[in-house]
């Protein structure tokens, strides 16, 4: 149970579910009076109301939405009074308790109208609740954002006051899908949110106290989160990336040899670790905030590995603290790094072995996979040299126009003629990309970044493979349990 009595619910003889707890009397309450006690909380913090001596248990679930203001309270009391009971209570068959109705109970007390209950049966109770009370005005008016919250903090209930029930242990963290489904939105959503969490409890920001109060919508997380990603680093750690060449390491490689050489294998702040590369001489910048570009590109490094299925480079500690992976224990990082290495050999083996059009059907899912809609290959023979085309679109105005070429070689590399055959097929407000299985030449690469021209981007094979893995094309991730001590892991 959830740390309450259950309640017996029988059937009048009108048909409707009249609830009563058995063990409950008037007597156990010295202020029980008539048996009208209005809403309140009991030392366990239950929340009871007693309508008639019958006493009604609030479902934890249905807690996690306010009561209604007291205007409004009186308005729908007015109305029960005035034209009776439109909608029942339903009653938790399973636990006793009210899972959707509390308000018209608080009403019915207020006018002495006993409730009309209904005793129900659910498998997913968040998901019932959140389905019964999404389309109601004061849930309706909300954010998509406001709503995954919502569903999340249901479901967090049914973590933390686990209910047994057939068919479902609660204490299981809830699915994105399941999330999504309940708060009426897309998965993308959830997931998002959920790394802003992640990045507020790593970096000590306020995204949930943003997203939870309204102020940031669905496509502004996105959007925030995103800038957060390796593919889409600030232009204020690129700068950092090309002057910190003048000082010999980039800051992932300041950040390292700072935390190597602490006196112990302790995480620092990142503005710690940023004062110290600074003050040593190991990386310039002009950045107005170093510390927050150390910030940035550090997690950037780590959410790429990560997609990618590399071993990490730096662990976060919580509050901005920072560790490096050759702390961790035992040698299991490594052997996940020769895994993944080893499949990320054979999916490039698959892919030189493909047929030209098997190839370039393989990098239009790539394409969908990262984002690129109207994504289309272009016909056999009248391609100029592009092979697949796409669409990406940024917020609500900025379209990025990709045309690729895609060069299924094994051996030879693309040299510096084939990237200027891409840059003269371009079209209006086109950005060009060459994707191959081989390599490039030094030529090819100086022609890819050529100054005074359109930048056209170069993914050789160990790159495309990459990307395959990060996006899950080809490949499937598997996630084991790991656990370890507590007292080991303060420890470290």
């Amino acid at each position: 149970g959830v740390g309450c009595r259950r309640l017996v619910v029988a059937r009048a003889s009108g048909g409707d579910a009249v609830v009563t707890d058995p063990e409950s009397t008037a007597a156990e309450s010295p202020d029980a009076g008539d048996g009208w006690i209005p809403t309140r909380t009991t030392p366990d913090g239950v929340e009871e109301i007693y309508l008639d001596h019958v006493r009604y248990e609030r479902d934890p679930l249905s807690a996690v939405f306010p009561d209604l203001p007291d205007d409004e309270l009186d308005m729908l009391a007015a109305s029960i009074k005035a034209t009776g009971q439109e909608q029942p209570i339903t009653v938790d068959k399973e636990t006793g308790t009210v899972l959707d109705g509390w308000q018209r109970l608080r009403a019915c007390h207020s006018v002495r109208r006993k409730p009309n209950v209904q005793e129900i049966e659910v498998n997913d109770p968040a998901a019932y609740v959140m389905a019964v009370n999404v389309h109601r005005r004061d849930v309706a008016a909300k954010t998509a954002v406001q709503r995954v919250f919502l569903a999340m903090d249901l479901f967090a209930v049914m973590q933390d006051a686990p209910i047994a029930k057939s068919g479902r242990l609660a204490g299981r963290a809830p699915t994105a899908r399941a999330i999504a489904t309940a708060a009426g939105c897309g998965t993308r959503t959830v997931e998002q949110i959920r790394q802003g969490i992640s990045y507020d409890q790593n970096c000590g920001t306020e995204f949930e106290k943003q997203m939870r109060s309204g102020r940031m919508s669905a496509s502004e997380v996105y959007e925030s989160i995103r800038q957060l990603e390796a593919d889409d680093e600030p232009s204020d750690i690129h700068t950092a990336k090309a002057e910190s060449r003048e000082a010999d390491l980039s800051f992932l490689d300041a950040a390292e040899e700072i935390l190597r050489d602490s006196e112990s294998p302790e995480p620092l702040h990142y503005r710690v670790i940023t004062n110290r590369a600074l003050e040593r001489g190991l990386i310039k910048t002009e950045a107005r905030s170093p510390a927050n570009t150390m910030l940035k590109v550090i997690y950037a490094d780590i959410r790429r590995r990560d997609r990618r299925r590399e071993a990490p480079r730096f662990l976060p500690r919580g509050n901005g603290r920072i560790g490096i992976a050759a702390w961790a224990p035992g040698g299991i990082a490594a052997l996940i790094q020769e895994r993944n290495a080893e499949v990320q050999r054979s999916l490039l083996d698959h892919a030189q072995g493909m047929s030209p059009v098997e190839f370039e059907g393989l990098v239009e899912r790539l394409l969908k996979a990262m984002g690129f809609d109207h994504t289309e290959v272009t016909p056999l023979g009248g391609d100029g040299g592009i092979d697949v085309r796409g669409t990406r679109l940024l917020g609500d105005s900025v379209r990025i126009r990709m045309a690729v070429q895609a060069k299924r070689w094994k051996e030879s590399n693309i040299q510096r003629p084939h990237v200027q055959q891409v840059r003269g097929s371009l079209g209006a407000q086109e950005q060009g990309w060459i994707i191959t299985t081989s390599d490039f030449s030094a030529g090819a690469k100086e022609e890819g970044t050529r100054r005074d021209a359109t930048p056209i981007s170069l993914t050789n094979g160990q790159e495309f493979a990459e990307l395959l893995m990060e996006h899950e094309i080809g490949v499937r991730r598997e996630t084991y349990d790991l656990f370890t001590l507590e007292e080991a892991e303060s420890e470290a």
